[in-house]
C-alpha cells in the first residue's frame, strides 16, 4: 500500500492539471463570448440612439423647409472637403433655425456628432433625379444626415420638395434678363428674351 501513494499522488497532480486546463479553455470562450455580447449591446444602442437622432433632424428640416424654402436651398451644398457645407439645427424660441458647424449632443450619458449636408438635385428629360447629366431642379433638395461617435457612423438621406409657394404681381421688366435664378419677392428681371423692348417700366412691347 505505500508503495501506491507516489503514484496516486501524480495521478491526483495530473487530474488537478487536466482540470485547470480545461477551466482556462472554458473561461477564454466565455470571455470571448462575453465580449462580443457586449459589443453587440453596445453597437446596437448606437445604432438606435443615431436612428432616433438622424429621424429627429429630418424632420426639424421638413419643418424650416415648410416655413421658408430659402433658408435651405441658399444654404452652402454639398460636397464639400471641409466643414463648410456642415450644418445643424438650433431652436430660437419657438422656430427651428439653421446654423453653421456640427454640434454636440448627450444621449443616455453617450456623446454623438450630428450634422447634415444639402446637395442640388438634377433630373433628367423624364423627371427621374439623376447623379449628373441633368438639369437643376430648383424645387428638390438633397439632404444627407450624419451621426456620429468615434468610429461609427449612420447616415439617413431624403429629397425634399417645396410645397408651399409664395405668389407675387411682376408689372415692371425693366431690370432686364437675370437668368434662370429663383427669387423670394417682387422684382423687375426675366429670365431670357428674344426680340423684346422692356425699357420702359410696366410695359412690354416687340422690337420694331
Amino acid at each position: 500500500m505505500r508503495k501506491d501513494k507516489p503514484f496516486k499522488k501524480s495521478q491526483a497532480l495530473l487530474e488537478l492539471l487536466l482540470a485547470i486546463f480545461i477551466f482556462a479553455i472554458v473561461a477564454a470562450s466565455l470571455t470571448k463570448a462575453i465580449g462580443s455580447i457586449l459589443f453587440a449591446n453596445q453597437n446596437l444602442r448606437e445604432v438606435s440612439d443615431a436612428s432616433l437622432l438622424l429621424a429627429e433632424t429630418q424632420e426639424q428640416i421638413k419643418v424650416i423647409s415648410d416655413q421658408d424654402w430659402h433658408s435651405l436651398y441658399n444654404l452652402t451644398k454639398g460636397p464639400c472637403a471641409d466643414s463648410s457645407c456642415h450644418y445643424h439645427i438650433v431652436k430660437n424660441g419657438n422656430q427651428w433655425q439653421v446654423q453653421s458647424g456640427e454640434e454636440t449632443v448627450n444621449l443616455g450619458g453617450q456623446t454623438y456628432t450630428r450634422y447634415f449636408v444639402v446637395y442640388n438635385v438634377q433630373r433628367d428629360g423624364s423627371g427621374n433625379i439623376v447623379e449628373s447629366g441633368g438639369n437643376d431642379d430648383p424645387l428638390t433638395q438633397k439632404v444627407v444626415v450624419f451621426v456620429k461617435k468615434g468610429n461609427f457612423l449612420k447616415t439617413n438621406t431624403k429629397y425634399i420638395s417645396r410645397c408651399h409657394y409664395d405668389v407675387f404681381p411682376q408689372r415692371d421688366w425693366s431690370g432686364g434678363s437675370a437668368g434662370d435664378v429663383v427669387v423670394s419677392g417682387s422684382t423687375n428681371k426675366f429670365a431670357t428674351s428674344s426680340n423684346i423692348n422692356y425699357s420702359s417700366s410696366g410695359v412690354i412691347m416687340l422690337s420694331q
